[in-house]
């Protein structure tokens, strides 16, 4: 009779479908911990991370040689979407996990990334998200950051409740705008392990307005005409890279970046390391868009730092 009433309460939670699993996951409090007042103060709109389980279904998609991969789908922060995520589990035990930020639209490429991570021996959960969100918010741009930190935040939750992981190995991965992003992420949730930032920087206003073809492209989808530096700085503090790096531990956080990046300007990466405290970015020879396809050749080295 006991046994049946334990089965009976745990049903809701934890079903199975065939090759689906459904459930529900208690989101974990954010911490206030070592923050100034600015801080503090950017962090309570962040601190809105409901505090009612969420629900999610996993499906297995696919079975290769050295992983298993799955599909995630939980409800969006914003309560109007769903955030759709691509997971990875290694064939072994129990592995460490990272979360990899993706830009819906963004570059293909990070998918096969994140199989290399996970042949790595790393669980992976590629995160997907939108810089403009459904909402009819008069900042798209700082609503879409916002709920991807959030989201991000809901999927380090679910993935500590998985016997596949290492629960406290769970770190944080992120490449261009990914990286600036999973470096906000890393800033409001101070639960992450390793992190490791690829062709990231700070100061978005900067790197918004620099005289580049890709940014000339973006601002006016983005920003009013003529907007000053100043007050895009202003706008963008909640979201901004380095209003949180401090809050990062430098010696578990790792930056490569490129020497002939346009998009992100080497004065901008060194403002981010710097507000971290990292001493040393890795630096390549590349421009952006060629450190991006060259991945095969840093990322063993990520997933290194990213297992530690």
């Amino acid at each position: 009779m006991l046994k049946q009433a334990i089965v009976f309460f745990l049903l809701p939670f934890f079903l199975f479908a065939g090759d689906v699993e459904v459930g529900t996951t208690m989101p974990l409090p954010l911490s206030f911990e070592n923050t100034t007042e600015v801080q503090r103060q950017l962090l309570q709109d962040y601190y809105q991370k409901d505090a009612e389980p969420f629900s999610w279904s996993l499906e297995k998609i696919q079975s290769k040689q050295h992983y298993t991969l799955y599909q995630l789908k939980f409800p969006s922060s914003n309560g109007i979407e769903t955030t759709q995520c691509r997971y990875w589990v290694p064939k072994l035990k129990s592995s460490p996990a990272v979360i990899v930020p993706h830009l819906e639209g963004g570059f293909a490429g990070v998918e096969a990334m994140c199989q290399k991570l996970a042949s790595e021996g790393l669980c992976v959960l590629m995160v997907n998200y939108s810089l403009f969100n459904s909402s009819n918010n008069s900042q798209p741009l700082i609503e879409g950051i916002r709920d991807a930190v959030l989201n991000i935040s809901y999927a380090k939750d679910w993935l500590q409740t998985r016997s596949e992981v290492k629960t406290e190995q769970i770190g944080i991965f992120g490449i261009s705008i990914g990286a600036m992003v999973g470096c906000v992420a890393a800033g409001v949730d101070s639960q992450f392990k390793q992190k490791a930032f690829v062709l990231g920087g700070g100061d978005l206003a900067h790197i918004f307005l620099h005289e580049s073809t890709l940014t000339k492209q973006i601002v006016p989808l983005i920003f009013e005409a003529n907007m000053s530096k100043e007050k895009l700085r202003e706008i963008l503090l909640p979201v901004e890279p380095l209003t949180f790096a401090s809050r990062l531990d430098a010696k578990k956080t790792m930056m490569i970046n490129a020497k002939k990046d346009s998009f992100i300007p080497r004065a901008c990466a060194l403002r981010l390391a710097k507000a971290i405290g990292i001493k040393n970015i890795h630096w390549t020879k590349e421009g952006h868009q060629q450190l991006i396809l060259s991945y095969p050749i840093y990322i063993k080295v990520c997933a290194h730092h990213l297992k530690k």
